[in-house]
């Protein structure tokens, strides 16, 4: 049976991506959406003309409820899962006075609660593999701007070290740390991408290719866990 990565968020941008390069690689996939289905189902059809499987589950991981079947879901669905990435985010740039009790638990349940309960069921039901979660170039810094969404990826790099410690040597969890990869998607700033590669330490624009290269070293390195690779053209050297 081939080996299946569940990647949540991969409908499109970042997720999509990550999901294309493992078909390549051989992995079959389980793609997660929310309410992409149109993207999610072209996704689908792109993997499967790779020669994969891929299956889609629709879940919110708002809902503390939902969340909690979709790992069992797609064992249930006979997919044999050895890597997890917890990549769905949302982002919202409210700062601290700004964020209600309803936007400080959605960040919460997407970028904490659900990759711990992905991550569990996870180590319960498959027993050995990977995870990679999916943070923010910000996670070292002390940033105001969207704060629910920081503090929650944050907590997300706390998670990551912990849970690398409690389920070792089974599995191996790791974290990735973009900077800007695409053009954002809650405004109409044109060459956003390329002002932004001005600001950075390598002078270079971001890109997907770039988190695939580390998502590869990290499938391979099996001597490496609890660990972050900041790919951010090294902005993370600025952050105060």
């Amino acid at each position: 049976m081939a080996e299946t990565a569940l990647v949540t968020g991969s409908a499109k941008r970042l997720g999509k991506a990550l999901a294309l390069s493992l078909a390549a690689r051989g992995y079959d996939i389980a793609l997660h959406f929310n309410s992409s289905k149109d993207d999610a189902e072209q996704t689908s059809q792109l993997i499967e003309a790779q020669g994969r499987v891929c299956n889609l589950f629709a879940c919110d991981l708002s809902d503390r409820d939902a969340m909690s079947t979709l790992m069992h879901n797609v064992h249930a669905s006979g997919m044999n899962v050895s890597l997890l990435i917890n990549n769905a985010s949302i982002f919202h740039n409210l700062d601290m006075l700004d964020t209600d009790d309803e936007m400080f638990d959605k960040n919460m349940n997407v970028h904490v609660r659900a990759p711990f309960i992905l991550t569990r069921e996870f180590a319960r039901l498959f027993g050995n593999g990977q995870v990679i979660n999916i943070l923010d170039t910000f996670v070292n810094s002390t940033t105001v701007d969207y704060f629910a969404y920081n503090l929650s990826k944050k907590s997300l790099w706390s998670l990551t070290r912990m849970s690398a410690r409690a389920l070792a040597p089974a599995i191996r969890v790791n974290a990735i740390a973009p900077g800007s990869t695409f053009e954002p998607v809650d405004e109409v700033v044109g060459d956003y991408m390329e002002k932004r590669a001005k600001q950075v330490p390598l002078q270079l624009k971001g890109g997907p290719e770039y988190i695939i290269h580390a998502m590869n070293y990290l499938i391979d390195a099996k001597f490496v866990t609890g660990e972050c690779m900041f790919v951010d053209g090294g902005v993370h050297l600025q952050n105060g």
